[in-house]
């Protein structure tokens, strides 16, 4: 798991003038060969959302060794007292490169190869208040493939495929390794395109 870091960008952002985020991230390395990832984002904004999302995310850390639908059932449960939140979760075996991927609500999840786009399915409804037709998915993941997670604090029109087409470029030309981490990408692309209405959250992971 030592490419983890070098391959993961996270970036929360609050709606501004709001002091707490309502969206929410999560990442479990599991053993040797396998990666949990969730983002959350708690109904409306303020404190209540901050707390639906923290709430979710706590769960998930109990919840590792069941599979991804149980996982949903039980943060259901779990939250039936609060607001709920939209929720995507991926597991990646990174030694099959197999990306398996559900979600509930509107978090937008993509998945990227060659600068192709497939965006990822989600059930209707919202974890906490009960959802329908949740159907996990199964990917190929190649080295390469980017999995792109994102909140509707970011707009569906941003050209995603685009920036990390660039950022590859960049890298390829040797600019600052600073400057083209996969963390900095996450950071640059949420402050370019985070709705000033909203609270916004990317994730962004290149397999390897």
């Amino acid at each position: 798991m030592s490419s983890l870091a070098a391959n993961l960008g996270v970036a929360l952002r609050a709606m501004p003038g709001e002091s707490v985020c309502g969206d929410q991230i999560g990442v479990w390395p599991q053993a040797e060969h396998r990666l949990q990832l969730a983002l959350a984002d708690g109904l409306g904004h303020g404190q209540g959302a901050h707390q639906a999302a923290c709430n979710v995310m706590r769960l998930l850390g109990d919840l590792q060794p069941l599979a991804i639908s149980s996982r949903f059932q039980s943060c259901d449960e779990g939250l039936l007292h609060s607001r709920g939140v939209a929720l995507a979760m991926a597991d990646i075996d990174l030694q099959a490169h197999c990306l398996t991927h559900a979600a509930v609500g509107n978090i937008r999840s993509l998945l990227l190869r060659h600068g192709k786009v497939r965006r990822l399915g989600a059930a209707r409804g919202i974890v906490g208040a009960g959802y329908r037709d949740l159907y996990p998915e199964q990917h190929d993941f190649q080295a390469g493939d980017w999995l792109v997670m994102f909140s509707d604090g970011i707009g569906e029109d941003a050209q995603i495929a685009d920036a990390l087409a660039q950022a590859e470029s960049n890298r390829a030309t040797g600019q600052a390794a600073g400057q083209t981490s996969t963390q900095a990408i996450a950071q640059t692309l949420l402050e370019r395109w985070a709705s000033a209405h909203d609270d916004a959250s990317l994730l962004l992971y290149q397999h390897v």
